[in-house]
């Protein structure tokens, strides 16, 4: 953290075109969705990864 306080704040804004910021919004739904799902598929197989 001690790195970033050295780094200048932005002052500049930043336009993004809206298909952009759309796909963003659809990516980070899936991720959303997806995450959970695949934890949960994950957690036995690491589980019984580490009892052997």
């Amino acid at each position: 953290m001690a790195e970033l306080d050295k780094v200048p704040a932005a002052t500049g804004v930043i336009a993004l075109h809206p298909a952009v910021l759309a796909r963003y919004e659809e990516q980070l739904n899936q991720l959303q969705t997806g995450l959970p799902k695949a934890l949960w598929l994950a957690i036995p197989n690491l589980q019984r990864r580490c009892r052997t």
